[in-house]
């Protein structure tokens, strides 16, 4: 697993289980809740925040290796699958993170030392993707980029919806957004870098596509891409995003973000 999976709560039924130290694993078909001691949920923590986690990411190359992203409380790493959790956001940027939302998280699968993940809902002038190169500890901001600021606001609070990575070249990244483009643009358009965040190129959607917080890309490969939508259904570009073919009209609640 490279892309993220956006969660409610790592939990299911039976209720209020936890895996602790030195604890047996589970009947098969049993689920634990796995849920880090400083992630509330359920509304426990007494702020509209406080409902688990968002984000999911499982490291390609390390066996037990899980990073979550939570709302309002960092982003969090487990090497033992669950057992115990570290809140590891404490360097640069870190207070940023821990202020506002990821609710996507991407490893790269060449070199899992570099994350991405994006500040929502709380971040304020802060809200956009961020990089990391060391594991989580320091992050950096992608988008708006730095180099670019003729870009920041084009989009709708700066909103990031999801970030991914190309499936055949691990420096083929895209960003989709949780809010309208401004004109010129069309009110949907997405980020694409081909030199892992460095420098960014904003893209034109289909005219036909409605603005939505529910924007989702699947990478195929460098020309074939598909595109999710919110009430637009699902689309499909074998010309790196030129032109645009509607494959489903089911809305986007439809496709796993």
């Amino acid at each position: 697993v490279v892309a993220s999976i956006p969660l409610w709560g790592l939990q299911a039924a039976p209720a209020n289980l936890r895996i602790l130290t030195g604890q047996t694993d589970p009947p098969v078909g049993v689920w634990q809740n796995i849920t880090p001691l400083e992630i509330p949920q359920g509304g426990n923590g007494g702020n509209n925040c406080d409902y688990g986690t968002l984000a999911l990411a499982v490291d390609p190359v390390t066996s037990g290796t899980i990073y979550l992203g939570s709302c309002q409380h960092g982003v969090f790493k487990t090497t033992n699958a669950g057992t115990s959790w570290v809140h590891i956001n404490t360097g640069l940027n870190g207070a940023i993170l821990d202020g506002s939302r990821q609710w996507t998280l991407v490893i790269d699968p060449l070199d899992p030392q570099i994350l991405y993940t994006n500040s929502g809902y709380g971040g304020g002038s802060n809200n956009g993707a961020w990089k990391s190169i060391n594991g989580g500890g320091d992050w950096s901001k992608i988008w708006p980029p730095p180099n670019n600021p003729e870009l920041a606001g084009i989009v709708q609070y700066d909103f990031v919806a999801q970030a991914y990575l190309d499936p055949t070249d691990h420096r083929h990244l895209f960003l989709s957004f949780h809010g309208s483009c401004a004109m010129p643009w069309t009110p949907v358009c997405y980020a694409e870098s081909r030199d892992a965040g460095a420098t960014w190129t904003l893209k034109m959607g289909d005219t036909r596509w409605v603005p939505s917080e529910a924007q989702t890309i699947y990478i195929v490969d460098a020309n074939r891409w598909l595109f999710a939508n919110h009430s637009d259904g699902l689309w499909r570009t074998s010309d790196a995003g030129a032109t645009w073919t509607l494959i489903n009209n089911q809305a986007a609640g439809h496709w796993p973000s």
